[in-house]
């Protein structure tokens, strides 16, 4: 599974769904039990992780995503001195609130005059969840609850290399052909530990040559042969996850399906092309043509499976 981007969270209930036996509400049903978990990792953003995999993948992504969010914290009036005062106040907070809505944490944070906006209580939990401390929490009926992390630590001694290596490996078999730009960009990691990476790499997975960059798969070079059309959801991991996506989608296109505030729009695949735009109301969807041979005559059968997930 490694990582896929989870920031509208019904869009990747979807995403998942789409990938599995499951239905959207399996998938919830598995973050109620925690056998996924969202969190902040990677670039940093929202993410479905697998339980197994959170506290490694955690630990290899935590201080890359911190440099990124303590300045931002600082702007917002959260120093660092305050940020570490924030800890013992949770824990003592969750031991008489074992599951609580942000809002009450922010509450919290108010009362004990720490800056409680919604953007600064966001990016403190953010840290917190960096630290292993908090995990957002499905396991009730409240709307964006938190919750201490209950996941038992593992004995995980791997150095930061081989923890790479490790999170390339899921990255290549999941997401190849690909190449080490891409990993780079999907992983947020540096660019040096990337390229030790690579060398780490060699020979462990088919290469292609292509554009001149080398792309990295498991197994058989895929080809798809059907041209079966796809509803792909928001923030979709088939473009998300890539430098480079003029594969799939036209250089023209690009804003309407990506906005410069780097929302992604979902989309139609035809002959493994974006060519349209896709909306759902309750027993329709809706198309917004792209590319003049978009033919939305083709999708019913793909329709009906799209609904079937989504029941």
């Amino acid at each position: 599974m490694g990582a896929i981007q989870a920031q509208d969270l019904n869009m990747a209930k979807l995403a998942l769904a789409l990938r599995s036996k499951e239905s959207v509400s399996g998938i919830s049903k598995s973050l109620q039990n925690q056998e996924i978990i969202r969190a902040h990792i990677l670039r940093p953003t929202w993410h479905f992780i697998a339980r197994e995999d959170y506290l490694k993948m955690n630990r290899l992504s935590a201080p890359y995503v911190k440099k990124i969010i303590i300045p931002q914290l600082k702007n917002l009036g959260v120093t660092f001195e305050t940020l570490l005062n924030v800890g013992p106040l949770l824990a003592k907070f969750f031991q008489t609130h074992p599951v609580c809505a942000r809002e009450d944490i922010s509450a919290l944070f108010g009362a004990n005059s720490i800056p409680s906006t919604s953007i600064a209580t966001g990016m403190i939990l953010m840290y917190y969840e960096l630290e292993q401390m908090v995990i957002q929490d499905y396991t009730t009926s409240l709307t964006n609850a938190y919750s201490l992390l209950s996941i038992d630590t593992n004995n995980d001694n791997d150095s930061e290399l081989d923890s790479a290596v490790w999170l390339a490996k899921k990255y290549f078999t999941s997401h190849g052909p690909a190449t080490i730009q891409d990993f780079k960009w999907w992983s947020g990691l540096p660019a040096g530990l990337c390229t030790q990476v690579e060398k780490s790499l060699a020979g462990q997975f088919n290469e292609i040559e292509y554009n001149g960059r080398k792309y990295y798969f498991n197994g058989d070079l895929p080809v798809d042969t059907t041209h079966q059309a796809i509803l792909l959801p928001a923030y979709d991991e088939m473009l998300i996850s890539y430098t480079n996506r003029s594969h799939a989608l036209a250089d023209e296109h690009l804003r309407k399906v990506v906005t410069s505030n780097g929302i992604f729009r979902p989309v139609v695949l035809q002959d493994n092309k974006v060519k349209a735009i896709w909306k759902k109301d309750k027993k329709h969807f809706n198309y917004e043509k792209i590319e003049t041979d978009f033919n939305d005559q083709e999708l019913k059968q793909v329709e009906e499976y799209t609904f079937k997930k989504l029941s």
